[in-house]
C-alpha cells in the first residue's frame, strides 16, 4: 500500500462528569464537532490524533476521523485553505446583504441603549433609491438578505412594507432568493402584523426580554416610562399559535442585577412555547456602547462575559435547543463581522451608508450616501479600510487556532482604530462553548 500519512487537525477537550469524562473533538476548519463517551474509543482516538496515520485508514473509526476532517492528509496546507476560504467569501458576487433603518426613532428608552434617535422615518426618496439600488444588483445575484434595524424598525413599518413588497416582486422577476429579518422590541408585533411581515419574507426575528416582568420593566421601558413586558409576552403567545414558518431568537440582556432571575424567564417561556423549535433563547451580558445610563449599571467585565453568558445559557438547555447564534459562531467564518465583508452595507434613515450598526457617529464608519439613481457615493479609502481589516498580515491571527472561525475580522473597527487583533470572546471561552453545544453535536464517533 502506498504510504499516505494523515495528521491531526483537531482540538481535544474533556468535559468531566461524575464518574467519567466526555472527549470532545472540534475542527475549526470544517466546523466538525464530535463527542466520545466509550472509554476504549476515547483512548484509541487520542492515540490516533496524537500519532497520526501512516497509511490508509484500516477501520471505521479511522475512516470517520478522516471523513470529519479531524485527520487531514500530510500534503494539505490548511493555512492556504483558510486564506482561500476568506478570499472566496470576500470576492463572492452572488450574494448581497443590506441592513436598513426604517427609522432611527424608538418607542422605548432602554436604560443601556447607545442610540441618539436623531432621525425619524426614512423618506420616500431614500426608499426609492434603495429599490433602484437592488434593481441594479438583481441581474447579478442569486440571493439577497435585508435585515431591518433601528431605532425600533416597526415604528417605520410603512417603509418596511414598501421596500419588502417591491423587492419581493423584483426577486420573482430576476429569480433570486430573498430573505429578510428584523430586530424588534416586539411591542407592536401583534398577530395581524406578524402575518403580514411573514408574507413579506420577514422570517427571522430577534426580540428582547430582559428577565421576568419586574426586571424587564426596569430595563426596557416605554418612552413615557411605562412597562412593556406583558404586551410582548402576549404577542409571543399569539405568534406561537400560528402555523407559519419562521425563527424567533429571544435575546435576554443581563447585568449583575438580573442575571440570577433568568431561570424565571426560562420557565415562563417554556410554559407556552412548549418545545416549539421555531423559538430559541440567547443570553448576552449588557455592554456599554455609550448609553447615557449604561455607565451606571453594574456590568460584567468584558473579559468574563463569555463565562457568565454560558452559566445562564446552560439553564435554558433543559427547555430549548442551543441558539444558532452560538452554534454558528463556531463555524468557519462564523465569528466574522458582517462589517468586514464587501457585500454588506447598512443604510440609515437619511441615506447615509455605514459598515457598522453600533458606531453611527464614528467618521470612519460614515462611508457616504446613496444617490437617487441607486448608486453609492462612497469614500473608497474608508471602504478599503473595512474590507481589508483581516488576518492576512497579522502574525498573531495567522498562528491562532481559531483563525478559520474569525479570520481576524471579529471587529474590523478595532483593527482599524486600535491597530490590534480583535479576538472574539469565543477564544477564551472555547471549552465552555463546546460543552454548551456538544449535546447537539453533528456526529458521535463509536467504537468499531
Amino acid at each position: 500500500m502506498t504510504e499516505m500519512p494523515y495528521l491531526c487537525w483537531a482540538f481535544l477537550y474533556t468535559s468531566t462528569g461524575v464518574n467519567s469524562y466526555t472527549l470532545i473533538l472540534f475542527n475549526t476548519f470544517s466546523g466538525a464537532i464530535a463527542t466520545i463517551e466509550d472509554v476504549k474509543t476515547k483512548e484509541k482516538v487520542k492515540t490516533i490524533l496524537r500519532e497520526g496515520l501512516l497509511c490508509e485508514p484500516a477501520n471505521e473509526l479511522e475512516t470517520e476521523l478522516i471523513n470529519q476532517h479531524f485527520l487531514v492528509h500530510h500534503s494539505t496546507d490548511e493555512n492556504r485553505l483558510v486564506d482561500l476560504m476568506r478570499d472566496m467569501e470576500k470576492n463572492r458576487k452572488d450574494h448581497y446583504e443590506l441592513i436598513l433603518y426604517s427609522t432611527e426613532e424608538c418607542n422605548f428608552r432602554c436604560v443601556y441603549c447607545f442610540e441618539k434617535f436623531l432621525r425619524g422615518e426614512m423618506p420616500k426618496e431614500i426608499q426609492q433609491a434603495i429599490i433602484k439600488h437592488i434593481l441594479r444588483k438583481a441581474p447579478h445575484i442569486n440571493s439577497l438578505n435585508i435585515a431591518w434595524f433601528g431605532g425600533e424598525p416597526l415604528e417605520g413599518v410603512n417603509v418596511i412594507r414598501n421596500i419588502n413588497k417591491e423587492v419581493k416582486e423584483i426577486s420573482k422577476k430576476f429569480g433570486f432568493t430573498f430573505n429578510s429579518g428584523i430586530t424588534t422590541n416586539g411591542y407592536e408585533l401583534d398577530e395581524n402584523l406578524f402575518r403580514e411581515l411573514v408574507d413579506l419574507n420577514i422570517i427571522q426575528y430577534q426580540i428582547t426580554l430582559d428577565g421576568p416582568k419586574d426586571t424587564h420593566d426596569t430595563h426596557r421601558i416605554l418612552k413615557d416610562g411605562g412597562p412593556t413586558f406583558d404586551r410582548i409576552i402576549n404577542n409571543l403567545k399569539s405568534i406561537q399559535k400560528t402555523d407559519l414558518e419562521f425563527k424567533v431568537l429571544i435575546r435576554s440582556n443581563f447585568d449583575k442585577t438580573n442575571k440570577d432571575r433568568m431561570q424565571e424567564l426560562i420557565e415562563l417561556l417554556s410554559e407556552f412555547l412548549n418545545g416549539d423549535e421555531r423559538f430559541q433563547l440567547y443570553f448576552k451580558p449588557v455592554q456599554n456602547y455609550g448609553g447615557t445610563s449604561a455607565k451606571d449599571l453594574p456590568l460584567y467585565d468584558p473579559k468574563e462575559s463569555f463565562k457568565v453568558m454560558s452559566e445562564v445559557q446552560k439553564r435554558a438547555h433543559c427547555y430549548f435547543p442551543t441558539s444558532t447564534e452560538l452554534l454558528s459562531s463556531l463555524d468557519p467564518m462564523g465569528s466574522v463581522c458582517y462589517a468586514g465583508l464587501p457585500n454588506s452595507f447598512a443604510i440609515g434613515a437619511d441615506g447615509t451608508i455605514y459598515k457598522c450598526t453600533l458606531e453611527l457617529d464614528e467618521p470612519l464608519n460614515q462611508l457616504g450616501k446613496i444617490r437617487g439613481d441607486g448608486t453609492f457615493d462612497i469614500d473608497e479609502d474608508k471602504l478599503t479600510l473595512w474590507i481589508t481589516a483581516d488576518a492576512k498580515d497579522d502574525r498573531q491571527c495567522n498562528s491562532c487556532i481559531l483563525k478559520p472561525t474569525c479570520q481576524g475580522m471579529h471587529c474590523p473597527l478595532i483593527r482599524i482604530k486600535e491597530q490590534r487583533s480583535p479576538c472574539p470572546p469565543l477564544k477564551k471561552g472555547i471549552r465552555t462553548a463546546l460543552e454548551l453545544v456538544t449535546v447537539y453535536a453533528g456526529i458521535d464517533i463509536k467504537n468499531d
